[in-house]
């Protein structure tokens, strides 16, 4: 899959580039002119399409915004699952960041957007703590889990930030596992 195309059902090529090139040019208005100044129009024309193929697939530009994030948070969503079931390992974490490096203008953007409960810094949010409530499970902890949640949750999301705009780089990825790691081990009650 290369950048900027979106999850295609028809096996019509030309279904397939024309929203591709509706996605790429909605991506780049975004970074440009921000989400409330970009229209359809701008898009219609920055994709070089006419506005009846844009309406052809989207109402407007707030239902192609839903399918991009529910697009986006479905990868996420295999990438956190592999994770969970390799037990939060430091290869899956770079794993993880880099599974996401073929998305980068689309993610970066679509992370800066929150309209309407549409967002995909949330999902991913409400993802990874999902994840780690499946590990801590186990773990008989001596503060707060939610606490632990929202802070490896917050902090993968800004390596993932870092990540994207940075490259993958392993030191980060250990570190980022080896607190985790630290936390969870130093607050699991000691079974005596």
């Amino acid at each position: 899959r290369v950048e900027g195309e979106i999850l295609m059902k028809n096996p019509d090529l030309r279904v397939q580039k024309s929203k591709r090139d509706i996605e790429r040019a909605f991506i780049q208005l975004v970074n440009q002119k921000g989400f409330s100044k970009t229209n359809v129009k701008d898009i219609c024309s920055t994709a070089l399409i006419g506005r009846s193929t844009f309406y052809r697939y989207y109402d407007d530009k707030y239902m192609l915004l839903e399918e991009l994030v529910q697009y986006y948070t479905s990868i996420f969503e295999k990438l956190v699952s592999n994770r969970t079931k390799k037990n939060f390992t430091i290869t899956s974490l770079i794993e993880l960041y880099e599974g996401l490096e073929n998305y980068q203008a689309s993610m970066l953007c679509l992370l800066n957007i929150s309209i309407d409960n549409v967002s995909l810094q949330e999902n991913f949010r409400s993802l990874l703590t999902e994840s780690l409530t499946q590990y801590l499970s186990t773990k008989k902890l001596t503060i707060s889990k939610s606490f632990i949640q929202e802070l490896y949750a917050s902090s993968v999301i800004t390596t993932l930030k870092w990540s994207l705009t940075n490259g993958v780089d392993p030191q980060i990825a250990e570190l980022m596992n080896t607190t985790l790691q630290y936390i969870v081990n130093k607050y699991t009650a000691k079974v005596e």
